[in-house]
C-alpha cells in the first residue's frame, strides 16, 4: 500500500510540476511577443510572472532593449555569479551591452572568449561590431563562423551580403542574399530583400562599376574568376521588356555554379554553391526562379505557378526539409 502510495503522490508532484512549466513558458512566451510589439512594460510583468532564472534573462535582454544597460548588467552578474544555465545568454548580454556602451575594448574580450567556445550567437553581434567600426575583413570570418553553426540566422547572410556588396563583389553579394529568400518563411523579409537581389542582376546595378575595386584575402582565384563569368553573362543577357531580370539571369548563374561544382573547395562553395548545385538537381531551378519573384508579382510568375501547381508544391515539399 505504502508503494501504492508513493507512486499516486509522486504522478501527482508530475503532473503539478508540469502544469506549472506549462503556465512558464505561456508567460514566457507572451512576454517575448509583447516585446516584439515594444510594450516593454507589459512583457516584464509576463518575465516576472514567469520568475526563476529563464525569466530574469527575458528581464535583462528588455532592458537593454529600453536602453536600461544598468538594470540589465545587475540582472546578468547576478546570473553569472550564481553559474545559472543561462550564464552563456548572460554573457553575451554583458558583451552587447558594452558594445552599446562604446567600450569596445572590454565588449571585444568578452565577445572574443564566447566565440572561442563556438558560440553562433556572440560570433554574429562580434560581428556587427567589427561592421560597424570598420574591420569587414574581421566581420567577414565571424559571418561565416556563425553561419556555419546556424545557418538558420537570416540576417547573418543579408549582412554578409551587405559587406560584399559594399566591397563590389556582386557574385559573392548574391549567394548569401538568395540564400537567405529561399530558406525565409517571412514574407516582409522576402519582399524587402527581394529588390536587393534584383538590383544585383541588374544591368544599372551600382555594383557593376564598383566590381573589383577591392580584393580581399579571403577570396580565392577561382571565386573571382567565376564572379567575372558571371558578370559577363549578367551584362550580356538581354531581358525582355517588362520583366523581371531574375527570371533570364538566375538559371545561367545556377547552371554555372552546378557546372564548376568541383573547381573549388572553400567556405563559399560548402555554404551556399552545393546547396543550389543540389536543387539544381533535384530538378527544381525553375520553382525556385518564380518561387522568388513571387511577391515581385510579375504576370509570367504567378500565370507559372498556377499551370505548375504540382511542380511548384514538390519544390516547396524539398524547402521544408532544408531549414
Amino acid at each position: 500500500m505504502k508503494h501504492v502510495f508513493s507512486i499516486f503522490l509522486l504522478a501527482m508532484l508530475t503532473i503539478a510540476a508540469s502544469g506549472q512549466s506549462a503556465r512558464r513558458d505561456s508567460l514566457l512566451n507572451m512576454g517575448r511577443s509583447l516585446r516584439d510589439a515594444r510594450m516593454f512594460a507589459e512583457a516584464i510583468f509576463s518575465f516576472t510572472e514567469a520568475g526563476g532564472d529563464a525569466g530574469r534573462i527575458e528581464i535583462a535582454q528588455t532592458r537593454f532593449e529600453t536602453g536600461e544597460f544598468s538594470k540589465a548588467l545587475e540582472i546578468c552578474n547576478g546570473l553569472i555569479d550564481n553559474e545559472s544555465i543561462f550564464t552563456d545568454e548572460a554573457e553575451l548580454l554583458v558583451a552587447r551591452i558594452r558594445d552599446a556602451q562604446g567600450l569596445h575594448r572590454i565588449a571585444n574580450m568578452k565577445y572574443r572568449k564566447l566565440v572561442k567556445a563556438n558560440n553562433a550567437k556572440a560570433s554574429y553581434y562580434y560581428a556587427l561590431m567589427k561592421h560597424r567600426t570598420g574591420n569587414n575583413n574581421e566581420a567577414v570570418k565571424l559571418l561565416q563562423h556563425s553561419i556555419t553553426h546556424n545557418r538558420a540566422n537570416i540576417d547573418a547572410h543579408i549582412v554578409l551580403s551587405e559587406i560584399m556588396i559594399n566591397n563590389g563583389q556582386r557574385y559573392l553579394a548574391i549567394l548569401p542574399i538568395m540564400y537567405s529568400l529561399i530558406l525565409s518563411t517571412d514574407t516582409e523579409t522576402i519582399r524587402e530583400y527581394q529588390p536587393q537581389l534584383e538590383a544585383l542582376l541588374s544591368k544599372s546595378s551600382i555594383a557593376v562599376q564598383q566590381l573589383y575595386t577591392k580584393s580581399l584575402p579571403y577570396v580565392t582565384n577561382n571565386i573571382q574568376r567565376t564572379e567575372s563569368m558571371i558578370s559577363y553573362y549578367i551584362e550580356n543577357t538581354e531581358c525582355p521588356a517588362n520583366e523581371p531580370h531574375i527570371i533570364h539571369i538566375l538559371p545561367q548563374l545556377l547552371n554555372y555554379m552546378q557546372e564548376h561544382q568541383t573547381d573549388n573547395i572553400d567556405w563559399w562553395q560548402i555554404a551556399y554553391a552545393d546547396f543550389f548545385s543540389t536543387l539544381c538537381q533535384a530538378g527544381h531551378q525553375e520553382a525556385l526562379i518564380h518561387h522568388l519573384c513571387s511577391s515581385l508579382n510579375p504576370t509570367v510568375t504567378r500565370q507559372w505557378i498556377e499551370s505548375h501547381e504540382g511542380q511548384y508544391a514538390a519544390f516547396l515539399t524539398w524547402l521544408s526539409f532544408q531549414h
